[in-house]
């Protein structure tokens, strides 16, 4: 298996042959990645977005389809006020 190991940022723009699936595996095989755009990519959808392997990855891009991406919230954005 190819190992993407120091790989920290990966610009897929317009690369609209690449899947959910493939992208998936891409981000596992690079566990250094921490930047991934997006642009122009329709097939890649909220399942990867949701379900990929990556807690650090940030995902830019817009124009897929219904997804609007951005950075994640920083961990502390999530937590519910104690207020």
């Amino acid at each position: 298996a190819v190992r993407g190991g120091a790989l920290q940022a990966l610009d897929l723009s317009w690369c609209r042959g690449i899947s959910d699936d493939g992208l998936g595996r891409l981000v596992d095989a690079c566990p250094s990645l921490r930047d991934l755009s997006l642009r122009g990519c329709p097939h890649i959808t909220h399942h990867f977005l949701n379900n990929h392997s990556a807690p650090n990855l940030r995902v830019w891009g817009r124009e897929l389809g219904d997804c609007t991406l951005a950075p994640p919230k920083p961990q502390w954005a999530l937590a519910p006020s104690s207020e």
